[in-house]
């Protein structure tokens, strides 16, 4: 269910069909990321059928992309307006942005419907990852199945991590060391090595440096 939202063909090479011929059936489409007309062009033609839209504030694998100012905003109206929800992956790019969440611009933060995050939520100590959602998407009377559920020892490593983050004032700290690694990345490399590096881009520590063509080959 989850891997043909990876958008690399490998990974979705000989998977079912999950759209038979018809009026039903659900399908996964990949719109440029960044790229604000293609967003309203896409809503414009499919908003009406679209039951949710997954979005990485900052596109890790993909080269640390970061988006211009206002398509995070925009992609929320859209989706809101269209009745979809919307989805966060913030398992990269949760409390290393100089926020908690990614999911921001200037104005303050951008409301998602769902944010799973991860990764540095176990603060290096163990694997876990988190679902949030509104309080409307109440689980099924069942409950839900995880294979690494909040038992006491995540909770306590969760717990303690998140509060040493506030009390050292490390987002605050990611967001001028985040600068000033930037600054050193692009005189050092981008603006020394011109023949090998092109870019570099990124918020807070998540920083990405990208390679001229003759580099990459």
């Amino acid at each position: 269910g989850l891997v043909p939202l990876l958008n690399r063909r490998h990974y979705r090479a000989g998977l079912p069909e999950t759209a038979p011929q018809g009026p039903f059936g659900v399908t996964v489409d990949h719109i440029p990321f960044g790229d604000a007309e293609a967003l309203e062009r896409y809503f414009a033609a499919y908003g009406e059928r679209v039951l949710a839209v997954v979005v990485e504030p900052v596109q890790g694998d993909a080269g640390v992309q970061v988006p211009p100012e206002g398509y995070l905003r925009r992609l929320a109206r859209l989706t809101r307006e269209g009745g979809a929800l919307l989805v966060a992956d913030e398992v990269l790019t949760f409390a290393k942005t100089g926020r908690f969440f990614a999911m921001a611009d200037d104005t303050g933060p951008i409301p998602a419907d769902v944010t799973v995050i991860g990764k540095s939520l176990g603060m290096g100590v163990l694997s876990t990852a988190l679902v949030i959602a509104r309080r409307s998407l109440v689980p099924r009377p069942t409950g839900a199945i995880s294979t690494s559920d909040l038992r006491p020892l995540t909770c306590a490593v969760i717990g303690d991590g998140l509060r040493h983050i506030v009390a050292e004032g490390l987002l605050e700290r990611s967001s001028a060391v985040g600068a000033a690694l930037h600054d050193l990345l692009d005189r050092e490399l981008v603006k020394a090595f011109p023949e090998l590096y092109r870019e570099a881009r990124g918020l807070g520590l998540l920083r990405g440096v990208e390679l001229t063509e003759p580099a990459a080959a």
